[in-house]
């Protein structure tokens, strides 16, 4: 089922009251019982669509009926409020045998009641606006489509008043109870709280139902009272929008769309919007071979200088006989820009920029005089195209040019088109787009397209390259962009957009994340520049929700992988060349795919590790003579696998080895004996191989250990450092399990068994530290942001709870680390923290991470944080740390490394109440957790595979089997 917060998301197209001509903000009063509070009614979500046309003052009182409320002396605190309108709902509590004098006739008592709240507030000078009761959610058993209604006589006499004293009526019994309908019983009762014998609670409301509910308030009352509707532009209220008040002034406040293979970052500007796309084959270089031959020869000599403690000996052979050829490899570029100029809008108001993460659609309104511009864009999978719709509110006011352009020196631009090849490199792009306008005329002029007099237009764009794969460059780009255009131009943008929808809604929405709502309605950036954000608990939820975002737009099936920005980036010259570095930062941006429900987003990363076994194969025999392949700390779209860059750093042979993981991760979660058998354990066995071959004895202790290597990415050239050991016998230990599940290589995982055991151990040191290096070298001082020799407690799980020893070791380590670091060192540490099972800690560095980066401030390269567009900043931008901390957050919640599920292992007091859905765990189960007062309420355990199950809550466990298909429920206890 599909979580039903993303169902109201998609239902809602959210306006904001607004005052009319008044000076003054309209000022609304919200009077009524616990179904219009702001606590657990629809007045909690009725806030979040009031803009800054109007405020509101909610005087509801829970267990209060029509009379108590008057008598209680609440009324007399509305009347002072002197508001120019009243809502006013009463009847939960009018009912029999509820409120303190129970009453029980709505055609006397009650309508009374209410017709002198309509005087007196109209006595005054303000408007009333009568509701009738909101229905309760109790559907009946003889037809369970259909909701039993306990409130009929109280909505009936509130028609009657409103008709009597002609005042303006909301009938909110009427539109929930077939909104509730439309729904059905099982979605409609995710908007309750459950109640405290665990059955549902028909009147209290949570989050979405508040917002749901408020929603049909705020439709019935811009009917009722036409003088609060007249602004089309809102404040949103999905908690999945990201939203500001002016254009991105930078590149990192633009707001990002992709669909894998094409990403787009929108600025939103005024007069002159500029969308930045990508295509994600679009690099320098052309194919070529990095291996350095001969290099092998020289791995004796290097590996006796470092036995011998001559590292700077073994760093200038290194770098003179060992590197890559060349030695440096190549990087991502930028495609084009779409550029629309809209003459005269430099002066215009009410501006409102979104990103709306349920949709996947990037909005900018504003007026101009008395017409609102809208312009929608999307990056669609399913058409392959970039969308960009722009339109006026009012017939014949749409005017703008559009052109695309390239910064790639000697690009050919053509009427909505370049063409062009990247520099110094093999790469030819060809982009396009079509415009089709409803109304006006459109012309070329000056190589741009000019739109004039139109009420609408649509632009379609694509891009592509000549690259087919890694050794074959020999596509016409042309010949793939003209029938992507030609398709999708023909479509109706109603089309395009309801595709792009549902495609991006399959995988966005199978997890919600709800922590309650956060009152402030700020800007994101705004969100972001709060010093406490202990009050904004939906901050983390957008956060971890935009990181799911960001890996469904970056890595689709059948396109590369998601690169150090994903793929995005406007620079000829990006950072770290905008690569694949994988002694951490790769695989970070592949954490959370099987645990947050995102598996076909690992694809492409599976495709590139096939292309890296071919590469690697001929390094493994060029630098070591070896069987198998190997991959170092760096990889491009040439699948280069040698070393690069400098011998200190660079020669790491332990890269492929961290990324074949991944798929023994896969299996893990799936247990899918055929991607085990085809595609996991071939690639797995040739790594394996390769350590087989490459592990010598340390002459001092008899042990296994690996070099020349180093522990990334400081300390220089070492032999036997912990991360490489860690990472070898975590793929030694699972290339063997995989061959006994497959019945296959016996002797050969006896072999890796048998050096498993021989693999030089974790080491704790001196300062009680879980030890980086063979030696017990560790600075207790050493704030770096690498934390390299942790791997073994995550991604790994060789240290854990059940080994309090080197447990503790380790969480020294990382105190001694402290608290600071890069964007992805940030991520990284929640992820630890987690582990170590401590929440609060966790939720420190999530706030640490959130911590606003401005743009247009001087960059500190050693202290990360988050841009305005919620990218994550190193600094500069690296997406790495968005995906580790959506790994982190799942880690906090759901843990299913030892064997059984750990159920809130760790989490803070910071989230006494929330709720996650659509979580995946090891063995083939899916978990829907809920929690209040920082206790397990719910656990619902859905078994994929039928396998048998362990749950662990605290000191509480259970083990049962379920049959595939089936849900287990748990209260933890």
């Amino acid at each position: 089922m599909r979580p039903l917060s993303h169902l109201v998301l998609a239902l809602f197209s959210l306006l904001p009251l607004a005052a009319s001509a008044a000076d003054r903000p309209v000022h609304i009063v919200l009077v009524g019982d616990s179904t219009v509070t702001d606590d657990s009614g629809w007045g909690h979500g009725f806030r979040q669509f009031v803009g800054e046309g109007a405020t509101i003052t909610n005087l509801a009182r829970g267990g209060r009926s029509s009379k108590s409320y008057r008598d209680e002396g609440h009324w007399d605190k509305a009347l002072a409020a002197k508001g120019d309108y009243y809502l006013i709902q009463f009847g939960h509590n009018d009912q029999p045998g509820k409120g303190p004098e129970r009453e029980t006739d709505p055609a006397t008592t009650y309508y009374e009641n209410m017709a002198r709240y309509v005087d007196e507030v109209r006595a005054q000078g303000g408007q009333p606006v009568v509701i009738t009761s909101l229905v309760r959610r109790t559907f009946s058993k003889t037809d369970p489509s259909k909701l039993e209604s306990a409130h009929v006589p109280y909505a009936e006499a509130v028609k009657r008043l409103a008709a009597a004293k002609q005042v303006p009526l909301i009938d909110l019994h009427a539109s929930s109870q077939a909104f509730c309908e439309a729904l059905g019983p099982q979605r409609t009762a995710e908007f309750n709280f459950p109640d405290s014998k665990g059955k549902n609670d028909t009147t209290h409301l949570q989050t979405v139902g508040s917002v749901a509910f408020a929603r049909l308030v705020v439709d019935d009352l811009r009917r009722a009272v036409p003088a609060l509707a007249p602004v089309p532009l809102p404040e949103p209220v999905n908690p999945l929008s990201l939203w500001y008040r002016q254009p991105a002034r930078v590149w990192v406040e633009a707001l990002p769309v992709g669909n894998g293979r094409l990403g787009a970052m929108v600025f939103g500007g005024l007069a002159q919007e500029r969308i930045q796309f990508n295509e994600d084959t679009v690099w320098t270089g052309q194919p070529h071979e990095y291996q350095h031959a001969g290099a092998a020869k020289f791995l004796p000599e290097l590996r006796r200088l470092l036995a011998e403690g001559k590292q700077k000996e073994a760093h200038e052979l290194g770098m003179k006989e060992f590197m890559s050829i060349p030695l440096r490899q190549k990087a991502y570029q930028p495609c084009g820009d779409l550029i629309l100029n809209f003459p005269g809008h430099e002066a215009a108001t009410d501006y409102l920029r979104t990103l709306d993460l349920d949709t996947a659609v990037a909005t900018v309104r504003y007026r101009v005089g008395d017409t609102v511009f809208t312009r929608e864009t999307f990056a669609s999978h399913p058409d392959g195209v970039i969308v960009v719709r722009v339109s006026a509110d009012r017939p014949g006011q749409l005017n703008f040019t559009a052109r695309i352009t390239s910064p790639h020196e000697g690009a050919v631009a053509t009427t909505l088109g370049v063409s062009g090849q990247v520099k110094d490199g093999a790469i030819r792009f060809d982009a396009r787009a079509q415009a089709s306008t409803e109304g006006g005329r459109t012309h070329a002029e000056n190589g741009a397209l000019v739109v004039s007099g139109a009420d609408s237009a649509t632009l379609v764009l694509t891009a592509a390259t000549n690259y087919v794969n890694f050794q074959d460059v020999s596509a016409d780009p042309a010949a793939r962009t003209a029938p992507l255009i030609a398709a999708a131009a023909v479509k109706p943008f109603s089309a395009l957009r309801s595709a792009h929808v549902a495609d991006h809604q399959a995988l966005f929405r199978r997890v919600s994340f709800d922590l309650g709502y956060s009152p402030q309605n700020l800007p994101t950036d705004a969100r972001l520049r709060a010093t406490d954000k202990a009050s904004d608990p939906a901050l983390i939820p957008l956060y971890f929700q935009f990181g799911r975002y960001l890996l469904i737009a970056s890595s689709r099936p059948g396109d590369q992988p998601a690169n150090l920005q994903g793929v995005w980036n406007d620079s000829l010259r990006p950072s770290w060349d905008s690569k694949y570095t994988v002694n951490i930062n790769t695989e970070m941006n592949y954490w959370p795919t099987e645990a947050a429900n995102l598996a076909e987003c690992a694809e492409p990363l599976f495709a590139m590790i096939d292309d890296l076994v071919v590469s690697g194969r001929k390094t493994a025999q060029a630098h070591y003579g070896s069987r198998g392949w190997v991959l170092h700390h760096n990889t491009d779209l040439w699948r280069g696998t040698a070393p690069i860059n400098n011998s200190n750093h660079g020669i790491w042979p332990t890269g492929g080895a961290w990324l074949t993981l991944h798929l023994w991760e896969r299996y893990l979660f799936t247990q899918d004996r055929g991607f085990l058998d085809h595609r996991a354990y071939p690639v797995m066995k040739e790594a394996a191989e390769f350590f087989v071959d490459f592990l010598v004895r340390d002459p001092k202790t008899g042990w296994l250990i690996s070099g020349p290597s180093n522990s990334p990415e400081q300390g220089g050239l070492v032999m036997g450092p912990a991360m490489d050991h860690q990472i070898i016998r975590a793929l030694l230990a699972a290339t063997a399990r995989a061959a006994d599940i497959l019945g296959t290589d016996a002797d050969f995982a006896q072999q890796l068994r048998t050096m498993h055991a021989e693999i030089a151990p974790n080491q704790i040191g001196r300062h009680g530290q879980l030890q980086e290096w063979l030696e017990d070298l560790d600075d207790p001082n050493n704030k770096h942001r690498h934390v390299s020799h942790l791997w073994a407690v995550f991604p790994g799980d060789e240290i854990h709870p059940g080994d309090p020893r080197f447990f503790e070791a380790a969480k020294q380590s990382l105190r001694f680390r402290g608290d600071d670091g890069t964007g992805w060192s940030l991520a990284w540490k929640i992820n630890f923290w987690a582990r170590f099972l401590e929440g609060d800690y966790a939720h420190r560095m999530i706030l640490r991470q959130l911590l606003l980066v401005d743009a247009a401030a001087p960059q500190n390269s050693s202290h990360g944080g988050t841009y305005a567009n919620l990218f994550d900043a190193h600094p500069p931008f690296q997406i790495d740390g968005n995906f580790g901390a959506v790994s982190g957050i799942v880690e906090m919640l759901l843990q299913s490394h030892r064997g059984g599920l750990d159920l809130l292992p760790a989490l803070p007091k910071a989230w006494p109440d929330g709720k996650i859905t659509g979580l995946r765990a090891r063995g083939g189960f899916e978990v829907d957790l809920e929690w209040r007062g920082g206790k397990l309420v719910t656990a619902k355990v859905r078994s994929l595979l039928g396998n048998p199950v362990a749950l662990r809550y605290g000191d509480s466990s259970k083990e049962l089997t379920l049959a595939k298909g089936e849900t287990f429920t748990w209260n933890g206890k």
